[in-house]
């Protein structure tokens, strides 16, 4: 019984374990997404100062036409995925669920 119990518990310990390695990828795409997100920031904020600069160039409608607010909104919608997967992955317990019939030995 008592070997049984210190192999589970190592099984347990194992499979936290094998998260870490998951929780830093999610960190390393956490961050390709800020930076991302950061850069279509910038390329917004020059897109509205280049279009008062080429008021009536021939052309200048795509520059109008650059929306980058659905991508944001889908980076921010991935973030706070990952935020949830991220937090998940890094407890340090695991939730085990136990079932069978009456009287037969679950809660041993």
């Amino acid at each position: 019984m008592q070997k049984t119990v210190q192999r589970k518990t190592a099984q347990i310990a194992a499979i936290i374990e094998k998260r870490r390695p998951v929780v830093q990828r999610i960190e390393a795409v956490e961050l390709h997404l800020k930076a991302l997100s950061e850069a279509l920031y910038v390329l917004q904020q020059q897109c509205i100062s280049q279009q008062q600069n080429v008021e009536g160039l021939v052309g200048c409608d795509r520059l109008y036409s650059i929306n980058t607010a659905p991508l944001q909104s889908s980076i921010t919608a991935e973030l706070q995925n990952l935020k949830k997967l991220k937090r998940r992955f890094s407890r340090d317990t695991l939730n085990i669920g136990v079932i069978g019939r009456a009287r037969q030995g679950k809660s041993r």
